[in-house]
Formats: structure tokens, sequence, C-alpha cells
């Protein structure tokens, strides 16, 4: 079979192997692939350029009558999730006013696609509620826990996930949160 990883390219190549050889023979053939879709998922490959490889590859041939098409597969790749580690609120602010700086990044820095969700527990099996946050007085904090799952299917559904802490501050010395990656 053909496949590569997702890498917002068509082109690959493939290393064949399998194929009947004497006396386990180090012999293998290489193939340049071409993908009818950059897309990740089930295609149609264009084959061409093959060549013999291997210690042993001087003793073997290959045939006339090579495929010159097959079909391949473009598997997922992984992804970073980045969210801000601390942000600061107004006394009694709610879940709405969230703003952390949360950046995805995937093959070549393209943004990913995806839901973040927040959780009052490091198991995330409590959604986080408005009183999570609204029940805060000046320079009480709280940490919330979060979670990204890619919609884009480019790329792995596997969340990723952190933590932010919150403050309730005064907000003209609010800053921004830098955004650090925090996997669990």
């Amino acid at each position: 079979s053909i496949s590569k990883e997702y890498d917002k390219t068509t082109m690959g190549a493939a290393t064949v192997t399998g194929f009947a050889v004497y006396n386990d023979e180090d012999v293998f053939a290489t193939v340049d692939a071409v993908f009818d879709s950059a897309d990740a998922g089930s295609h149609s490959v264009n084959l061409s350029n093959w060549q013999l490889g291997g210690v042993d590859s001087g003793k073997y041939a290959l045939p006339d009558d090579l495929p010159t098409s097959a079909t391949g597969a473009i598997t997922p790749a992984d992804y970073t999730a980045l969210v801000g580690t601390a942000q600061e609120l107004l006394p009694g602010s709610g879940l709405s006013a969230i703003t952390v700086t949360a950046a995805t990044t995937g093959v070549g820095g393209e943004a990913v696609a995806g839901s973040l969700a927040w959780f009052s527990d490091g198991s995330r099996s409590v959604p986080a509620v408005d009183s999570d946050l609204s029940g805060l007085n000046k320079g009480e904090n709280v940490t919330l826990y979060w979670s990204f799952t890619s919609t884009d299917g480019n790329y792995v559904p596997t969340p990723k996930t952190g933590y932010t802490a919150f403050i309730a501050t005064n907000p003209s010395h609010a800053a921004p949160a830098a955004p650090t990656a925090e996997h669990v």
C-alpha cells in the first residue's frame, strides 16, 4: 500500500517490500507517487520512476509491466495547541469574559480549525460554568482546564489539553497572556 502523512503536498515516495527474493536478500523497490489531492483520505496515485535498492539489488531487474497507478492514503498529521496560561478578569465575570490567546498550529504553520472546551476539573469530566469564574472576588483565582479538538480532517482528532489560571483583578492592570504549550 502507498501512504504518507498529510504535509500539504500531493508528492510522495513509496518503498515497496514483500516481493519474492532469494534467501532473504536485501532488495526493495522505490517509486515516486503523486496523489490526486493533498488532503488526508483515500486517493488515486500516479506512480513513476520505479527503481531497485538494497545491497543485493544488482542481482534483480524490474519487470516491464509495473503499475502506473494505485490507490493510496494520506493520513492525518499531528498539530500543536497553545492556550495562554494566565488571564486577568473583572470580579464577577463569567465564561463569556474568557479571551485567552489561543493558537493551533499544523504543518508549515497552518491554522487548525477545531473546538475549545473548558472544564472545572483536571480529568475534564465536568464542563465549566459561569459560576466557576463569576464568584471570584478581587485577588482570588481559579484554574480551568481546556481541551481542543481538531475538526479539520487533515489533522488527528485526538484532543490536546492543558489549563489556564484566571485571577479577578482591576482591568487597568490586565495584560494579555502569552501562549505556552501546556499538554497533559
